[in-house]
C-alpha cells in the first residue's frame, strides 16, 4: 500500500539466522555487531567522498599529460570499476565473511595465494592513499593561501596523508 511501510520482522528473521548458519559452514561464529555508531556512519561518509576528491586531485594532470581524450579514459575507468564492483558483490554474497580480497582467495585458491593477495592489496591501498595526498596537497595549499617548496609541497602531503 502506498504511504505504508510493512516490515517482515520473520523474514529478516530468517535471512539473519541463514546468515548465521552461512558463516558456521566457513568456520566462523556470528559475532559482528548489526548496527553503526557515529565513527561508522562518519568513516562510510569520508569512503563515500574519497574516490571524487581522488578524481578532483588528478583531474588537471590527466587533461595536461593526455588532452581531451582524458575524459573518455575516465568513462572507460568508470566502466571498469563497475566490473570490479560487480565481481566484489559476487565474491561477498559467496563468502560473507571479514578480510575482503585475501579470504576470498585463501578460500578460492589456498592460504600462500591469500597471503600474496593480502601483500599485494596491502600495497595497491597505501600507495592509493599516498597518491591522492599527494594530488591533493597543492589543493589544500591553496586553500590556506600558502606556496610551498618542494620540501614544504611533501610535507603538506604527508599531514594530509595523517
Amino acid at each position: 500500500m502506498i504511504g505504508r511501510l510493512s516490515i517482515d520482522r520473520e523474514g529478516i528473521l530468517d535471512r539473519v539466522s541463514s546468515d548465521a548458519s552461512r558463516l558456521q559452514e566457513l568456520g566462523y561464529r556470528q559475532q559482528l555487531r548489526r548496527g553503526l555508531g557515529v565513527f561508522s556512519t562518519f568513516s562510510i561518509g569520508v569512503a563515500t567522498v574519497a574516490p571524487v576528491v581522488g578524481l578532483y586531485a588528478i583531474f588537471g594532470l590527466g587533461m595536461n599529460l593526455s588532452g581531451p581524450v582524458w575524459v573518455w579514459l575516465l568513462v572507460l575507468s568508470l566502466v571498469g570499476q563497475v566490473l570490479v564492483a560487480v565481481v566484489y558483490a559476487e565474491l561477498a554474497s559467496e563468502f560473507p565473511i571479514a578480510g575482503g580480497p585475501y579470504q576470498w582467495v585463501r578460500r578460492l585458491i589456498g592460504p600462500d595465494a591469500g597471503i600474496f593477495t593480502g601483500l599485494i592489496y596491502l600495497v595497491a591501498v597505501s600507495a592509493a592513499l599516498a597518491t591522492v595526498a599527494f594530488l591533493a596537497a597543492p589543493w589544500f595549499a591553496q586553500l590556506l593561501g600558502l606556496q610551498p617548496s618542494p620540501g614544504g609541497h611533501m610535507l603538506l602531503s604527508f599531514c594530509v596523508l595523517l
